[in-house]
């Protein structure tokens, strides 16, 4: 993809007959790598129309991508406009760090849905041979070949009209790619968690109703005494409950 930006952002012709550049693929935040995949999808006509009038000597830069690489340049755009779109809300001022989780939980859930992605541990041996080739596995994630298929197809029509025409060995490559990069954003949004405790684990202290940026202006040693407050606190309530301490008696 760096290349071929690099290439776009040289042919004045082309950005002529367009009226715009592609935006600069700065990093991979998904911001930016939305923008530049968008972009490129976008166009996808005037760009394969400018490759297929390129001389044979055209320069190493002039990158020419084939079927295999558009239709995955397809699912990285409809994958990062998601991604994009919840960080977007989760950067909110006013959005509660309850909120956030909240958020995440939601769209995790909503691609392991709409991708049907399973989350469990596989075991081979409980698996059908027939079966083994049609699964692909990524940690405790996996999804079949035909559901990663179906995903393809639904992107645009030119992945319809397209995916047919690779052979077998590409469309199987492409599958893989593209059914390893839906499960691992999936993971990565599993671990994205409001609190962790010493051991950067997962808390499970309730998330209080404070805002990222409060959070943020404590010190480390403040963050260690409201943290202990919080736990003598839940301590004398649960003693309370058991009627082994009494408030009086205090």
């Amino acid at each position: 993809m760096i290349k071929m930006v690099s290439h776009r952002q040289r042919l004045y012709k082309l950005i002529d007959s367009m009226g715009v550049t592609c935006p600069l693929l700065k990093d991979t935040r998904w911001e930016f790598m939305h923008g530049v995949s968008d972009f490129i999808d976008n166009r996808r006509h005037e760009i394969i129309s400018h490759y297929a009038e390129l001389s044979q000597n055209a320069p190493a830069s002039a990158f020419d991508p084939s079927i295999s690489w558009w239709i995955i340049n397809s699912a990285v755009s409809s994958l990062t406009l998601t991604v994009k779109n919840l960080t977007r809300s989760m950067q909110g001022k006013a959005t509660l760090l309850s909120l956030q989780d909240e958020s995440i939980e939601r769209v995790r859930s909503e691609l392991l849905v709409e991708l049907q992605i399973d989350y469990d541990v596989i075991h081979p041996e409980s698996v059908d041979d027939h079966d083994k080739d049609d699964i692909l596995q990524h940690g405790l994630f996996s999804v079949s070949r035909k559901k990663v298929v179906k995903h393809i197809e639904g992107l645009n029509f030119w992945c319809i009209q397209n995916f047919p025409l690779l052979d077998e060995a590409n469309k199987s490559n492409v599958v893989n790619c593209v059914g390893q990069l839906l499960m691992e954003v999936v993971e990565g949004l599993s671990q994205i968690v409001s609190l962790r405790d010493d051991n950067n684990d997962a808390s499970d202290q309730a998330i209080p109703p404070a805002l990222p940026q409060d959070y943020a202006k404590l010190s480390s040693h403040k963050m260690l005494v409201n943290e202990a407050k919080q736990e003598l606190v839940a301590k004398v309530l649960k003693e309370c409950q058991e009627g082994h301490f009494s408030f009086t008696n205090a």
